[in-house]
């Protein structure tokens, strides 16, 4: 009797742990998910970058980005980062994928980490490549004030939808093309 019922309490123990493995698994990431970026120069040559993490506040756009990383199981957010040059044109494509098979009609992108920004950029350059779908955007004449874009919203119809975020899951955000650092003129001559 004492087995059977240790045996038991063992197989409730180990059941409602194997549920604590899954609580911070992201379902939303089924129904449209950002799962890759390229970006292309103005001669249509793919510009190679790396993904590097941002998270929250600590985007390039933030002025506070020098905070020390959280000790959490926080959401790493990737941006896709190319080293561009100052008045250049660029194409960004980004990638996405559904698991549910919805139809993406439409993104809105951001020029900050926050849906609550000023600025944002619809995309309907939308165009279906074997199992993702690719919206397409193109720049002109890249500055300091379009050089960041967070991928905030999707549209399937007219119907909007959020990119939401869970605590130990990884995200491809959005792009950033990375401007040569002005040098800081000082007034001081040597």
């Amino acid at each position: 009797m004492k087995k059977l019922l240790s045996l038991l309490l063992l197989f409730i123990f180990s059941f409602s742990l194997a549920g604590c493995f899954n609580i911070y698994e992201d379902k939303s990431k089924r129904d449209m998910e950002l799962v890759d970026v390229k970006i292309y120069d103005k001669d249509n040559n793919e510009i190679k970058g790396t993904y590097k993490n941002f998270f929250g506040d600590r985007s390039p756009k933030n002025k506070n980005a020098n905070l020390d990383k959280l000790n959490s199981a926080a959401p790493v957010f990737n941006y896709y980062v190319i080293d561009a040059s100052l008045n250049e044109s660029y194409t960004i494509k980004f990638y996405f994928y559904s698991q549910k098979r919805f139809k993406l009609t439409k993104i809105t992108l951001f020029d900050e980490d926050t849906t609550y920004a000023d600025n944002k950029f619809e995309v309907t350059d939308i165009v279906k490549e074997d199992k993702n779908y690719v919206a397409t955007l193109k720049v002109e004449n890249v500055t300091e004030s379009n050089n960041f874009y967070y991928v905030g919203l999707w549209y399937k119809g007219d119907m909007q939808y959020y990119f939401g975020t869970m605590g130990s899951n990884t995200y491809i955000k959005g792009a950033y093309l990375e401007l040569p650092k002005e040098e800081e003129n000082t007034g001081w001559t040597y």
